[in-house]
């Protein structure tokens, strides 16, 4: 909670990707985050609390076609963004790929026509790529996923709200974990 405290940043202290693949070489089954095309800056907040309060070992964002760390979004977040790992990357694809090769699995959501995600196992090392509600995951990284995963719900409703979502898995991802004794 930001408690009414303000910080003034010239830049964000972004966390280089290379340092933080070398800081998870000792997790065991580490969760990240890779989200694309979040421009809204009060969903990346949201994401940003919601990812902190559920234990994601890092956040991965593009240097391109996502709201970049501000004022807001650091409200938004209630001070989450000094709390979990962010690191920008110039190739989201490309830092998909070097992390497949490391043995994690990657889970591309969509809107529909994926797996539930009360059907998957969900414990072991993890990237979820969130896309926006409007645009979704690019194409290149629905090709790059190894599943797809989908929040069930009502057939009559397209979509969640992308930070919504978000919780909903990372919340499955706890519970199965807890569940398997590990986190």
């Amino acid at each position: 909670n930001h408690q009414g405290i303000v910080a003034f940043l010239t830049s964000f202290p972004y966390k280089a990707f290379q340092e933080l693949k070398r800081d998870l070489e000792l997790e065991t089954n580490p969760v990240l985050l890779a989200l694309d095309h979040i421009t809204d800056e009060g969903n990346l907040g949201s994401i940003i609390r919601t990812a902190c309060f559920f234990g994601v070992n890092g956040i991965i964002l593009p240097k391109d076609r996502t709201a970049k760390i501000s004022p807001t979004v650091i409200k938004r977040s209630s001070g989450a963004c000094m709390k979990v790992d962010l690191v920008m990357v110039t190739n989201l694809h490309m830092a998909m790929r070097e992390l497949k090769d490391l043995g994690y699995w990657i889970v591309g959501s969509v809107s529909k026509g994926g797996v539930s995600i009360y059907e998957l196992d969900l414990v072991r090392p993890l990237v979820i790529i969130m896309g926006s509600e409007s645009k979704g995951i690019s194409p290149i990284l629905k090709k790059v996923s190894d599943v797809h995963i989908t929040i069930p719900g009502r057939p009559d409703v397209d979509s969640l709200n992308v930070a919504v979502a978000a919780g909903i898995i990372l919340s499955q991802v706890q519970r199965q974990r807890l569940a398997m004794g590990r986190k």
